[in-house]
């Protein structure tokens, strides 16, 4: 099944993460699907602020659009349960302190 999922680092930077059938999704990331997909929203409608950073380039910059509205994006490896790799990678990113309140605290998590 094909879903994205978030999270966020210890500095507060968002990343997404399309886990592409992949089982070892953390629970605290599935924890309310209305807030998940409220996260999503979220991003999707805010405005680009920079182009694409795809580091390996080709392939990736497809799975650009969070990463211009500045989230780090991370795909997941073939075959290798809970193991992803950047593939974008903003130069200004947000961070949770600019979401609104429930879902700071859905990131919290």
């Amino acid at each position: 099944m094909e879903f994205d999922w978030f999270a966020a680092d210890v500095r507060g930077h968002v990343a997404q993460f399309m886990a592409a059938g992949d089982t070892g999704v953390p629970q605290a990331a599935l924890a309310s699907e209305e807030l998940l997909e409220a996260l999503h929203v979220w991003i999707d409608t805010r405005p680009e602020t920079e182009p694409p950073n795809a580091p390996a380039g080709g392939f990736d910059e497809h799975l650009t659009p969070p990463q211009r509205r500045g989230a780090y994006v991370y795909d997941r490896v073939p075959e290798q349960s809970g193991l992803y790799r950047l593939v974008a990678a903003p130069r200004t990113p947000f961070t949770v302190a600019e979401l609104p309140a429930h879902l700071r605290a859905y990131l919290g998590g």
